[in-house]
């Protein structure tokens, strides 16, 4: 839900946007993903496209937890 409202709201203000959560694949695995993405605009700064990049960053928290145990 808190991605959703996050996506919704830079929609809403044509803003660029980043984030990090835990997904859950439809194969039932649960992963970390970092998202972030923004706007390409015209001459007169309308935003005429959205493009954005998804990483999987299981790997990066699973370091992080082992280094804190």
């Amino acid at each position: 839900a808190e991605v959703d409202r996050l996506f919704q709201e830079a929609t809403r203000g044509e803003k660029e946007w980043r984030f990090e959560c835990r997904i859950r694949r439809p194969d039932g695995a649960v992963r970390w993903i970092t998202a972030a993405g923004g706007y390409q605009r015209d001459g007169e700064g309308r935003a005429i496209r959205m493009a954005g990049i998804v990483q999987d960053i299981t790997a990066l928290k699973q370091a992080d937890e082992a280094l804190r145990d």
